[in-house]
């Protein structure tokens, strides 16, 4: 700093920090259970949907993003400014697949650990990968991570049925089930979620979503910049 160095004698440097924006990671599950489903509009659409979306939000925020894909497609996965790179990483998980196998927890891991410093890590998915709790606990250790839980009507509502006999759309694992009872436990599964320490917000897939998407994000912003 010559001018403060003239005016004291002493010499002074000056040192300059670097601004950091944090980066947000969108891992998207493009598997089989999210393109299965009792209504027009599937896990599938609304993920790719809130996944475009979030990273357009970010975007306009200059946060970088970066698209991971949860099934077994692969996408360029470094945050970047651009809108072109995130239009062209959602493209090849627009399209459904009712044979794709889950890598859920394992690319979020994978994500993890590539990550430089902490970031944002937002999942959506109907967590069907029955390792994908743990990954997220590890997540959650040394990064900000929220999951957007996507349902179907016909998982979290009894059939009023007797037993049936269903099959997991991802491994083809055929089993018996009860139609007097839910497929999915959602309260706990909500509960196991917020204890792993990330934010949750629960979608179903025939109810509106972009006012309840409105407020989780909004308060996000709001408990992020109280903790100043």
């Amino acid at each position: 700093d010559w001018r403060r160095t003239a005016r004291t004698g002493v010499a002074h440097v000056r040192e300059y920090e670097a601004l950091k924006r944090t980066a947000v990671h969108l891992v998207v599950d493009t598997s089989a259970s999210m393109a299965v489903g009792s209504t027009a509009r599937t896990k599938h659409d609304l993920a790719v949907w809130i996944a475009a979306a979030v990273g357009l939000v970010a975007l306009r925020r200059l946060s970088p993003v970066a698209v991971v894909g949860a099934g077994e497609r692969r996408v360029p996965s470094l945050p970047s400014l651009s809108r072109s790179d995130l239009h062209a990483a959602l493209e090849p998980l627009r399209a459904k697949a009712f044979d794709e196998r889950t890598s859920l927890a394992e690319q979020l891991d994978l994500a993890t650990t590539r990550a430089e410093r902490a970031g944002v890590f937002m999942v959506i998915s109907d967590l069907h990968d029955p390792a994908a709790l743990a990954a997220i606990r590890r997540t959650s250790r040394g990064h900000d991570c929220a999951v957007v839980h996507l349902v179907d009507p016909a998982e979290h509502a009894p059939l009023r049925a007797g037993v049936l006999r269903a099959r997991e759309a991802e491994t083809g694992r055929t089993f018996l089930a009860s139609g007097r009872r839910a497929l999915v436990d959602l309260e706990r599964t909500r509960g196991d979620l917020l204890r792993s320490g990330a934010d949750v917000l629960r979608l179903a897939v025939d109810r509106p979503f972009i006012p309840p998407l409105r407020r989780f994000l909004a308060a996000r912003g709001a408990s992020r910049r109280g903790r100043g």
